[in-house]
């Protein structure tokens, strides 16, 4: 799209506003009840599963790393692995656009763009609170790169208001109960939007009294950590919850951008591995009623390679919670190998060996299961 192109070859800052002005336009002429279309335009991948972001992101990587690094940043973001190769560590291509911009440009127009592709999350008024933003990029999580999830997170981005640090911040659920590691999980496609509202909210621990923290920042410098992730509640109408069955992971390209978020995710909150669902499932079991996979999709193993460079969803939830691979889904009430076996698949040979290789490591780490299951028959 012509939003892609000019975010992956270094547009200025105002062209890419002048771009999502036009976008805004149409949602309120003409776009009311279709609000997927700008989320479409803001997000739609090039052919190798890179999204706007990710070449905006990419593009202006060493620029905006040094930034950070003389805000106090330490190491700023890192580069994210899936996005376009065509950054460099000085300004990109003799764009001397860049010495007459800010930081604060860069950020504004980050959060613009995550705010048309989450326009289903509010608030939409500022100030950004560290929560909210790291929602809306669970929200997006395979087009969102890696670099913009850890400067969400970097506290010098709020200029001290709205700031919160990212394990609180990765363990902050919405009034459902989902973490952003399950919006993460939830993700859809770029034409695909479930229809919530989130209002942000807080409490004044001086008086007790209920406050929009939209409209009155927490003073962070003063709260303890525990109250900090109490005050920052995201609450959810509840009658417009994603359902927790309606995503497939079926696309390798994209798959592989939201097993690096959920990573980043599980470092921040290793807990949200045992954080159920809705529906009573825990994140493996429920990845694995997804289509999720234990080695990235297509992945085929040669000699000695184990695999272990080529990590899956299910494998990385495997990983922090092992115990969770002898439950029995609520759900179906399958064991999660036999789940895997039953879920709908897309059609062809390589996805055929996924879903084998998927049911052959399952069962690897606890052959058991195979006697138990043949036992359970038996009692019928």
């Amino acid at each position: 799209t012509p939003f892609l192109v000019a975010c992956s070859t270094g547009a200025s800052t105002s062209v890419l506003h002048s771009y999502l002005d036009e976008i805004e336009y149409y949602i309120e002429q003409k776009w009311v009840h279709h609000p997927h279309l700008a989320r479409m335009l803001v997000l739609e991948p090039d052919n190798l599963g890179n999204s706007p972001l990710m070449g905006w992101m990419d593009y202006h990587y060493g620029w905006v790393k040094r930034q950070l690094e003389q805000h106090g940043g330490g190491g700023g973001p890192t580069r994210n692995s899936n996005a376009h190769n065509n950054s460099h560590h000085f300004f990109p291509r003799g764009d001397q656009s860049l010495l007459s911009q800010s930081l604060s440009d860069y950020w504004n127009l980050a959060q613009r763009i995550l705010l048309f592709a989450t326009m289903n999350i509010r608030p939409h008024s500022p100030p950004a609170t560290t929560p909210v933003l790291l929602h809306r990029c669970a929200a997006i999580a395979m087009y969102c790169p890696i670099s913009l999830l850890e400067w969400v997170v970097a506290p010098h981005s709020y200029d001290g208001e709205g700031w919160v640090p990212a394990d609180l911040s990765a363990a902050t659920p919405d009034s459902c109960g989902k973490l952003p590691l399950h919006r993460a999980m939830e993700a859809v496609d770029s034409v695909s939007m479930f229809d919530e509202e989130i209002v942000h909210h807080g409490a004044d621990f001086d008086s007790g009294a209920e406050y929009d923290v939209a409209s009155h920042p927490i003073n962070l410098t003063t709260m303890p950590p525990a109250e900090i992730l109490r005050s920052m509640v995201i609450v959810t109408d509840e009658t417009v919850c994603p359902r927790d069955d309606a995503v497939l992971y079926n696309n390798p390209k994209l798959e592989k951008s939201r097993v690096q978020l959920m990573k980043k995710m599980l470092l921040w909150h290793p807990e949200a591995a045992t954080a159920p669902f809705l529906n009573g499932r825990t994140p493996l079991i429920q990845a694995v009623a997804h289509g999720g996979t234990w080695h990235t999709m297509g992945y085929k193993s040669e000699g000695g390679d184990c695999g272990k460079d080529h990590l899956g969803v299910v494998q990385l939830l495997w990983g922090y919670a092992p115990e969770k691979l002898t439950e029995i889904d609520p759900v179906t009430k399958l064991y999660p190998y036999m789940l895997a076996a039953s879920v709908p698949h897309q059609v062809g040979f390589d996805h055929d060996r996924d879903v084998v290789d998927t049911i052959f490591c399952l069962l690897r780490k606890d052959p058991q299961l195979v006697a138990g299951a043949l036992i359970g028959s038996n009692s019928f």
